[in-house]
């Protein structure tokens, strides 16, 4: 039941939805208060020539710094910042023949946000808020920045990606208190730092989700991958972008804060798929269709295949 839990949506972005479509169907009606990052899609069965022409097109009404991102993927898979057509170029040929978007950049704290509706309920709430922090070294004038990764113990389990990231870099000794920023973005499988910021949840931050949700029919779970001009324009409600939604498998990321309780976090994430399953039984049991498992496996195994064929 819990793959209903977005009728909108196949699956409820089990795997292999597009982002693209997703985005569609959110419509703001205060974009004052929260909106959608401005982005293009291109197509996979465009030139690269064509591709590098929308991207320039775009970055005439939105300057670089954009973003890139694959249609499909989770977890922060191939999403880079690039600063210039060259960078564009070589992402979108190491990409392939796959859909893709390019996206505003949008400066500011970022935010993972879970909200839930459950049809029966007068109105939707926020069960999850996580603030996203890049990781950073911090350079002392004698180490390279290889062995700043290697002294860091966050950094150091993840030293492969960092290596292959700043390869040309890491014999440079970075000067006394000069800051490294080994990620730009809020994503806890390349480096970031997730904290719980539950704290900040206040009634007029659920009342500009809960708006956002009458016009977007047929959502009713998933987490907002949000950025803001500041923590005050969060609690206010104002200000938001949506970067992402992600859908039923997109976990309440307070969880992943480095000294978050294991058993409680193990008991939020349980609580997290109860909530997704009723609200899925509603509405399989008001006409819905429920997900196949000839579907689900038929997904499971295409989401395999595009893997490979994405790290290919």
């Amino acid at each position: 039941d819990f793959l209903s839990c977005n009728p909108a949506i196949p699956l409820s972005r089990f795997a292999m939805e597009s982002k693209n479509h997703i985005l569609t169907l959110l419509h703001p009606p205060h974009p004052e208060k929260i909106r959608t990052a401005t982005y293009d899609f291109l197509r996979s069965s465009d030139t690269l020539p064509h591709r590098l022409d929308l991207i320039q097109q775009f970055s005439t009404r939105h300057p670089f710094p954009l973003i890139l991102k694959p249609d499909i993927g989770e977890r922060g898979r191939g999403v880079t910042i690039i600063n210039d057509l060259p960078q564009a170029q070589a992402w979108l040929e190491q990409l392939g023949p796959h859909h893709a978007l390019v996206q505003e950049y949008i400066p500011g704290p970022e935010f993972g946000l879970q909200w839930s509706h459950h049809p029966d309920w007068p109105e939707g709430k926020i069960t999850s808020l996580a603030r996203k922090i890049p990781q950073s070294l911090t350079g002392d004038g004698h180490h390279t920045l290889e062995q700043l990764i290697l002294r860091d113990p966050r950094a150091r389990a993840m030293a492969k990606h960092f290596f292959d990231q700043f390869c040309t870099e890491l014999d440079r000794i970075p000067s006394l208190n000069e800051q490294i920023p080994l990620t730009q973005l809020g994503t806890h499988c390349l480096g970031a730092v997730f904290e719980d910021a539950r704290h900040l949840i206040t009634p007029a931050l659920t009342e500009t989700l809960n708006q956002l949700a009458t016009h977007s029919p047929g959502i009713h779970f998933g987490r907002y991958d949000l950025r803001v001009p500041s923590e005050d324009h969060l609690q206010r409600g104002q200000g938001l972008v949506i970067l992402e939604l992600n859908g039923v498998t997109g976990e309440p990321a307070h969880i992943y804060q480095p000294d978050f309780p294991l058993l409680q976090g193990l008991r939020d994430l349980k609580n997290h798929y109860h909530l997704a399953s009723q609200i899925g039984h509603h509405h399989t049991s008001n006409g819905h269709p429920p997900t196949s498992l000839k579907t689900l496996l038929a997904t499971i195994r295409a989401h395999r295949q595009y893997t490979q064929d994405f790290h290919s």
